[in-house]
């Protein structure tokens, strides 16, 4: 009777045993495709850093391929400008107002009373435009 339990004993263990070994090789294995991926990303990289510098070392040796170049890239920005909106049916209003002085902001308006005090010396009392005080926001509330 001893016999069979040990036999059942060291199966399992070979079972758990097995288990192991393949969720190691699993890894290893996703490990592996990680690296190689790593490696196929970097080269294509490499390729198009080395095909960008033999561009443009054909590009500054060669007249001709720079105006062609210079033609790709006016075309391309040409292509990637939005067109201006078609004035079909629109109707223009003019911007421009005659006789506008004045833009009043509704909502706050400050009474500034002008002082009898004569001017600071120095300042012009020619000049039209007068220098008002400075207001805090809180004692305009």
């Amino acid at each position: 009777a001893g016999v069979s339990t040990q036999s059942t004993g060291s199966s399992g263990i070979n079972a758990e045993y097995g288990e192991i070994l393949e969720r190691e090789q699993a890894s290893e294995q996703e490990e592996e495709q990680a690296c190689y991926e790593q490696i196929r990303s970097n080269y294509k990289q490499w390729e198009q850093q080395n095909d960008s510098r033999i561009n443009f070392i054909s590009k500054t040796s060669d007249y001709e391929t720079l105006q062609m170049a210079k033609q790709k890239q006016s075309a391309l920005a040409e292509k990637s400008r939005r067109e201006p909106p078609s004035s079909a049916g629109m109707v223009e209003h003019n911007t421009l107002l005659r006789m506008l002085t004045t833009t009043v902001h509704s909502g706050r308006h400050i009474n500034i009373p002008l002082s009898e005090t004569p001017p600071p010396p120095g300042r012009d009392i020619t000049s039209p435009h007068k220098v008002l005080p400075a207001i805090s926001p809180r004692a305009s509330r």
